[in-house]
């Protein structure tokens, strides 16, 4: 790409500039501050449409110079012309992907060793073609073709992918392994000759170990199952004990007071009959109605008395917790009690007068009170009778209540018994396992050498994957141009040497020697050399030819006239059609080589020859 024009109006500094480029080399100098940076960020402006110093478009309104609404830079390329315009970012930009490498020198050394790595397959065209890696990885290295194809398609992410899932799988099929062999970790000799250690018991000796415990097992738990019943049904006995002595009490209790109930029912039903005779009379015509008791008092005095017959046929009274409490500890209560039943019968008749003075519906309530008395009287008695009987026919069968079983030997033998069982099956768990170990021992054998394959055949292909592996062997070939071109340069120029390594590391060699210096180590004039060399070698090998090279007056006067030859070299040779070379310098060269045209800038314009002896004289 040759340039033959360019023109800049109000880009920055530069104000108003045109260049005629009727050589291969121009080269731009002046003093600091004249514009010079402002020329070389147009022209990359123009050519690429990438502005150095703003990184938004809202932002190209600061690339225009001062008292000015707009600039433009404009290079023209044959028959071409690139531009741009500011600050509306309108024009036509060039699409030669090496560009920017050749207008930044330093550009690639910027670059991490990926993006160097991407750079230099793209620059010296060699493909990455998915197919063919996969019939190289098969035919050549004689890779597994499955497993080739289940990483194909992260090959098409890149090599790093595709390397990094194959020694994913290798890791995978390592822990498999690991967990096969019982937790041993995988070595490539290792797993060539592993079996599993031999059972320390053998096979038939397992296997009667095993069948004997297993014996042992059923014989234990038949017992367990025996003792258990055994400890049910003592405890339903103890159960059915502890409610028939109830029961007996029960019976003994309600018998005992028989005696006492026929007593009272003797009283009750004498004092019936009283009762239905004054009642009689009363209904009979009897003249005298005075009042008799309060029908209230008669039935709490009635109440009283039935209290007192309970006390007479009962032992005691049950308290919340099941205890029995005799009648003899509420004797105080008792004597009060029978001591109201008399106060009544003595004091409560009607006033002034006996038994034809009450008032008939109190004496009828009263007798159906002592009617009720009566029929529970008799209720109790039979109920008594017949609890007389069943004790009486309780000792003619002779049973005085079950005995109280102790359980305490029955759950003392089940805990000896499961303790037994649960040794046997320990024995049982371990002869098995050896059992196991023994059948499976083949089967673990041949599993561990199929994943010890599976495991060398992912890592076959990870390390072809690797950077020292195929991609090393395309890299060599992306390399080849580039350091072929700058040991050249070498030769032709500073007899400074870069070379680019296959991890992506800039070096550098002087004057010839061995010592090989990282670009980092080197001065500020060699990185610049350096950055130089490799953008002439991306021009030349790319095929663009052009360069643009600023900054130039790091070098001291020795090293700017070897750039110079160098350059005059070049292009006499047809290797290099454009070359724009910025500088500070105290005045415009005097005597150049036909090859190169200088021009002067100040004040962000050029200025003609004769201007500027002027300002010399």
């Amino acid at each position: 790409m040759k340039i033959s024009a360019i023109n800049i109006e109000n880009y920055l500094s530069a104000k108003s500039i045109a260049i005629e480029c009727h050589t291969p080399v121009t080269l731009i100098a002046g003093h600091n501050g004249s514009g010079k940076s402002s020329i070389r960020d147009a022209i990359q402006h123009a050519l690429t449409g990438e502005a150095s110093r703003v990184s938004l478009k809202k932002e190209y309104s600061l690339l225009v110079s001062d008292e000015h609404d707009s600039g433009f830079a404009e290079v023209v390329t044959g028959e071409n012309k690139f531009s741009i315009v500011v600050p509306s970012g309108k024009g036509n930009h060039s699409e030669i992907p090496v560009l920017p490498y050749v207008l930044e020198a330093q550009r690639f050394a910027q670059l991490d060793e990926n993006k160097r790595r991407s750079y230099l397959f793209g620059l010296s065209q060699v493909s990455i073609n998915t197919d063919k890696i996969c019939k190289q990885l098969i035919d050549d290295l004689k890779c597994n073709a499955d497993k080739v194809e289940r990483i194909k398609p992260m090959l098409r992410a890149g090599f790093p992918a595709a390397q990094k899932s194959a020694a994913d799988s290798a890791k995978e099929a390592k822990g498999e392994w690991k967990s096969t062999t019982g937790g041993q970790t995988w070595g490539k000799d290792k797993a060539e000759t592993w079996t599993p250690d031999v059972p320390e018991v053998d096979a038939d000796k397992a296997i009667k170990l095993l069948d004997n415990a297993r014996s042992n097992i059923a014989e234990i738990q038949e017992k367990i199952n025996i003792a258990t019943e055994k400890l049910g049904a003592a405890r339903q006995s103890n159960s059915t004990a502890a409610n028939s002595a109830g029961e007996r009490e029960k019976l003994e209790a309600r018998a005992g007071g028989l005696e006492r109930l026929k007593a009272k029912l003797e009283l009750d039903t004498k004092e019936l009959a009283e009762l239905e005779e004054k009642v009689s009379k009363l209904k009979a015509g009897s003249a005298n109605k005075s009042a008799l008791p309060h029908p209230l008092m008669a039935s709490f005095c009635e109440v009283t008395k039935e209290m007192l017959s309970v006390a007479d046929i009962t032992k005691g009274v049950i308290d919340a917790d099941g205890v029995v409490n005799e009648w003899s500890e509420f004797e105080d209560l008792i004597g009060r009690m029978k001591k109201c039943v008399a106060d009544y019968s003595e004091h409560c008749k009607p006033a002034g007068s006996t038994e034809p003075g009450a008032k008939l519906t109190d004496y009828e309530n009263s007798l159906r009170v002592m009617k009720n008395s009566v029929t529970n009287g008799e209720r109790d008695i039979a109920l008594a009778e017949d609890a007389k009987a069943k004790l009486e026919q309780l000792d003619k069968s002779g049973d005085t209540g079950s005995s109280v079983i102790d359980i305490e030997p029955l759950q003392a033998e089940i805990k000896e018994l499961n303790n037994q069982l649960n040794q046997w099956r320990t024995d049982e768990q371990k002869y098995k396992g050896i059992v196991d170990q023994h059948s499976n021992r083949a089967l673990v054998i041949d599993k561990a050498k199929s994943l010890h394959k599976d495991i060398m055949e992912w890592l076959a292909i990870a390390d072809a994957l690797s950077p020292s592996g195929i991609p090393g062997e395309l890299l060599k070939t992306a390399l080849k141009p580039i350091n072929d071109r700058l040991k050249s340069n070498a030769i032709a120029s500073w007899m400074l040497h870069p070379v680019i390594d296959s991890e992506m590391n800039i070096t550098a060699t002087k004057d010839g020697g061995s010592f090989v210096i990282p670009y980092a180590l080197l001065s500020e004039s060699e990185q610049w050399r350096v950055d130089a060399m490799i953008a002439e070698a991306i021009s030349y090998i790319s095929g663009i030819k052009t360069l643009v090279l600023d900054r130039f007056d790091v070098l001291d006067l020795g090293n700017r006239s070897s750039l110079i030859y160098w350059l005059d070299e070049l292009a006499q040779a047809g290797e290099l059609d454009s070359c724009i070379i910025f500088g500070t310098m105290k005045k415009k060269p005097a005597s150049l080589p036909e090859t190169i045209t200088a021009y002067w800038v100040e004040n962000g314009e050029i200025v003609a020859d004769d201007e500027q002896n002027q300002e010399a004289a």
